[in-house]
Formats: C-alpha cells, sequence, structure tokens
C-alpha cells in the first residue's frame, strides 16, 4: 500500500516522496516515515486537500507536478495525539463526527457519484447532518502549557474541540484560530454545546469565516479528559479513541517541497 511505498523508497534512499491523494494519505504518509528526516511532495487529488490548500499549491496536477520540480523545502510543525501524527486539523466531538461521517459518504458505492459531484461540499454537509441527528454534549478537562511555559486548567461543557495547526478544515471551512504551521504552537478551539439552531449557525459562521466568537487558546501541550469514551480525528480520519487524550507539538518536523 501507500504507507508500504513511502517507508521502503525512504529506506531505498529517496530524497523525496510523493504523495498522490488527500490529507489522509499524507497522514499515513507521515506515519510510515516517523524518524526519517525524508521530505514530501503533494499531488493533491482527494476532496478536501487541506494542506494542499493552505500550501496555496495549485488545485490541478500539472500545476501541482511543477512545484514538485521547482518548489521550495518548507518545514512544517507536526502535531500528535496520544503519540498518533497528524499535519492539518483535529478533534473530538461534533468535529469528530462530521469528519467519519464524510468519510463514510465518499466510500459509499451507491452514493459515490452524488459525492463526487459536492466535491469539498461533503464536509459543511456532513456536519450539519451531525448537528440535526446526533449533537452531543461532552463534559471536558483540558490542562495546556501555552507558549511562554505557563499551565492553565479549565473545565467545559461542550459540542466539540477542534485542534489547528493551521486555518481551515473540511471544505475550507475557516477557523477562528490564526493558526500557522511552522509556528511550533498548535490552537484549541472550544465550540460550546448548544442548541441545534445555535450549532447551525456556528457552523455558517465557520462557513463564512466569521466565527470570532468561540474561545481559541495557544499551547505547546495539552491533556484532554472527557466524561465519556469518544473518537478524536486528525487529518479527516480517526486517530484515537478513548477518554483521554495527550496533545503534544514537534516543530519544524515535517519537511514539505511546496
Amino acid at each position: 500500500d501507500m504507507a508500504r511505498a513511502a517507508w521502503r523508497s525512504a529506506h531505498a534512499g529517496a530524497h523525496a516522496i510523493i504523495v498522490a491523494g488527500g490529507d489522509g494519505s499524507v497522514n499515513r504518509v507521515v506515519r510510515a516515515l516517523e524518524g526519517l528526516d525524508v521530505p514530501i511532495a503533494l499531488l493533491p487529488l482527494g476532496t478536501a486537500n487541506d494542506l494542499a490548500h493552505e500550501l496555496g499549491l495549485p488545485t490541478n496536477v500539472l500545476g501541482a507536478a511543477h512545484r514538485v520540480v521547482e518548489g521550495r523545502l518548507r518545514r512544517l510543525d507536526v502535531l500528535e495525539v496520544n503519540g498518533a501524527p497528524f499535519v492539518t486539523a483535529g478533534g473530538l466531538g461534533l468535529a469528530a463526527d462530521a469528519a467519519l461521517a464524510a468519510n463514510r459518504l465518499r466510500q459509499s458505492v451507491r452514493l459515490r457519484r452524488a459525492i463526487g459531484a459536492l466535491g469539498t461540499r461533503v464536509y459543511p454537509l456532513a456536519a450539519a447532518g451531525a448537528v440535526l441527528l446526533r449533537p452531543m454534549r461532552h463534559r471536558i478537562r483540558l490542562a495546556y502549557r501555552d507558549p511562554d511555559g505557563g499551565t492553565h486548567a479549565l473545565e467545559r461543557e461542550c459540542a466539540a474541540l477542534l485542534v489547528a495547526n493551521q486555518g481551515s478544515l473540511g471544505g475550507r471551512l475557516a477557523l477562528p484560530t490564526a493558526s500557522r504551521n511552522d509556528d511550533g504552537v498548535f490552537e484549541l478551539c472550544l465550540v460550546p454545546a448548544a442548541s441545534r439552531l445555535r450549532l447551525l449557525a456556528t457552523l455558517a459562521r465557520l462557513a463564512r469565516g466569521r466565527a470570532t466568537h468561540l474561545p481559541v487558546v495557544r499551547a505547546r501541550e495539552a491533556r484532554i479528559a472527557c466524561d465519556r469514551p469518544v473518537g478524536f480525528f486528525g487529518d479527516g480520519d480517526e486517530l484515537a479513541r478513548g477518554r483521554a487524550f495527550t496533545l503534544r507539538v514537534r516543530p519544524a518536523a515535517l519537511g514539505v517541497i511546496c
């Protein structure tokens, strides 16, 4: 598979690994290259292509291939949840429910043509469906270390918790985090528990880049404790499941030719 091929190529002396796919493919290759300082390059052939969008890569294959040849090496931060790496954004609660629902829709044989026609719009639609069908409330305890080394703790009832290494995720939903993927920190954005109507309004604000009312904190390390077992997604896929999650940042851990 892709991850095994990347690992073999890296150990055979490849100077870079070209990833033809979306954010999930990038994640699998990054995991396969753990401990190896081999850069990657992107041909964005997925649905959301969040990392490629953040890096300003052309959406067409020919333009992206030109950047593979002519691009420069950038060093990006890699985040970890319980030891599992991810590069773009992640989270739990409604955020995870929506990401996993979008994946199920994309993998449906009967719906493949219709979902393909929707493109990136499948993500906000999946998020709206998650709000309407199962908006759970989660009591979380969050302890984190800020960029200056100070420690903080809070407890909240929330519908979702987003963890950002960049400013957007699935379907170009704009996070109110001013995140950068090369600053050595990550942002945590809390979506407070609310009625379905208010959560849909928050989703609409995210789609328009106007969800500035959501609380955001910056951190180098964090620990999340939940009142029930939940899934944690990153780069569009579920990476961990449980009641406790430890988040860390590895500054400049990934080389990307872009």
